[in-house]
């Protein structure tokens, strides 16, 4: 019975009915807080552990305990179930009693039954330990009087008490509530009537003298933003114009592919297409590209990435995204460095 036990205490913390095929089920019932017998204690929630011999079928979740647990099959977990019932009836016939440790003792009561009796102080729910019974003492209502002196004697004044109700004490705060709305609404706000009027002028719109355009003709755009010792750098998107320009004469004077793309194998950026875990995906990958497209492999961390063409900087890597056919064809392009 020590190969079960285990088992069986162990699903005994975790649900509220567990069945030993040919044996009989142990059920679990919870209590919650209660008063004791005698009325002078507060009693936490616990868990009690019976026994039903008459659940006998096999519900699978003991067999899957031990089945996980010895690293075998589910139907030698059935036959070491069995065994194991079998010893244990045989020591409750022969003994008169038969005890699985940390669960509780079956005893025979001489009439072919056995009667269950579970350990005291037995551990059935992880939430409840450290729990215990508060003591508590009944409230009794003593009204104590004072013996009655002569308060001339003493020279003590005559206390009169005047009851007032809590409503007065409400009526008073609404009316402080109103008195103080009333202040603030009958305070008189000083209103600029210029800045609601509406106007159809053009608002005048300035900027700094270095940052307007010599002359209006044409669609130039100027660009002022900070610069770091605090004063203003102005962009020209003509210069830009002609930078963008420039990395495209770059692109077109280098190694071109036969679709119209850079791939110099000196440039540090590269535009790959695809990542595949071995090297026989990624010829695969290029051979089904077809011979109209030029794709290299690049060897990295352990990854061969395809890759349609590079450059010798990131702007200059990416350039071919531009392109709506290109963009079309690898929507998930990115640029790698080498």
């Amino acid at each position: 019975m020590n190969n079960i036990s285990e088992h069986i205490y162990y699903l005994t913390r975790r649900h509220d009915c567990i069945v030993v095929p040919g044996w009989g089920a142990f059920v679990s019932q919870y209590h919650p807080a209660r008063l004791g017998d005698e009325g002078g204690e507060i009693l936490p929630p616990a868990r009690s552990l019976g026994f039903n011999p008459s659940i006998t079928h096999n519900d699978g979740m003991l067999a899957s305990s031990v089945s996980r647990r010895n690293g075998i099959g589910y139907d030698n977990a059935v036959e070491l179930i069995a065994e194991e019932v079998n010893a244990l009836r045989h020591q409750l016939e022969s003994d008169g009693e038969v005890a699985i440790p940390r669960v509780g003792v079956f005893r025979s009561n001489g009439e072919g039954t056995a009667i269950f009796e579970p350990f005291a102080g037995i551990d059935t729910s992880s939430e409840f330990i450290g729990l215990k019974a508060v003591g508590v003492c009944p409230l009794s209502a003593k009204v104590k009087h004072a013996p009655e002196t002569d308060s001339e004697e003493h020279g003590h004044k005559d206390v009169i008490y005047l009851p007032i109700s809590r409503n007065i004490f409400k009526v008073a705060a609404s009316l402080l509530l109103l008195i103080g709305l009333g202040f603030v609404l009958s305070t008189p706000l000083v209103v600029d009537d210029s800045v609601l009027q509406a106007s159809m002028s053009t608002p005048a719109v300035t900027m700094p003298e270095d940052v307007r355009p010599a002359s209006t003709e044409g669609l130039e755009l100027f660009i002022a933003i900070p610069s770091d010792n605090g004063g203003v750098s102005v962009i020209d998107t003509v210069e830009c114009r002609a930078e963008a320009a420039e990395i495209v004469a770059d692109i077109e004077d280098g190694p071109m592919t036969a679709d119209g793309l850079r791939i110099d194998d000196n440039d540090s950026y590269c535009l790959v297409v695809a990542s595949l875990a071995s090297r026989e995906l990624a010829e695969e990958y290029v051979a089904a590209a077809g011979i109209g497209q030029q794709l290299e492999i690049l060897e990295k961390d352990g990854r061969f990435r395809v890759y349609a063409a590079t450059g010798t900087t990131f702007s200059q890597a990416v350039l071919p995204l531009q392109d709506l056919a290109f963009a079309a064809e690898y929507p998930g392009a990115w640029v790698c460095r080498r």
